[in-house]
This record gives structure tokens, C-alpha cells and sequence, in this order.
């Protein structure tokens, strides 16, 4: 889909996102982390830093942060998100 419609379409991070969402449901949060983190440049792209779009995948973010015992950056991705829902 990335060459159909170029790295910055806004259907690209959605997909990453759900592609995403899926390794977390089977716990395979390695990889969950690295779909996100390419959903999240993805969504900052198309819509911008402070999207609630981003904020959706940030919170998704801190999830498998958390589940990997990275409570730092679980705590640093949920005040991202709520920053931005709060903006």
C-alpha cells in the first residue's frame, strides 16, 4: 500500500496501526513497538504532532511499553497523548 499510495498517505499509519494492534493481541510487543513507531511517523506526516489520530497510537504505544517493562517510556508516550488530547 506504501507504493500505491507514498509513505505520507493517511492510510498508511491507519494500517500500521492495526497492523500494529494485532502483534499486541498476540503479545508479540517487539514487534507491536517497532509497527507503531512506524505508524506514529506515519500519522505525524500526513496530519501533524499533535493529531488525536497520533495521540490513539501513542496510548497504544504505552501499552506494549508497559507490557515490556519500560515504564519510563510507557509513562513518557501516555503524557504525550494526553497532551495532545488535552491541546
Amino acid at each position: 500500500s506504501k507504493h500505491y499510495y507514498g509513505d505520507e498517505h493517511p492510510s498508511i499509519g491507519i494500517y500500521l496501526t492495526n497492523i500494529g494492534d494485532i502483534y499486541r493481541k498476540q503479545s508479540d510487543f517487539k514487534t507491536a513497538e517497532g509497527t507503531y513507531k512506524e505508524a506514529i511517523t506515519a500519522l505525524e506526516k500526513a496530519f501533524g504532532p499533535n493529531h488525536i489520530e497520533v495521540a490513539e497510537v501513542l496510548n497504544s504505544m504505552g501499552l506494549v511499553l508497559k507490557k515490556r517493562a519500560d515504564y519510563d517510556g510507557a509513562q513518557s508516550h501516555y503524557e504525550r497523548a494526553i497532551r495532545i488530547v488535552h491541546s
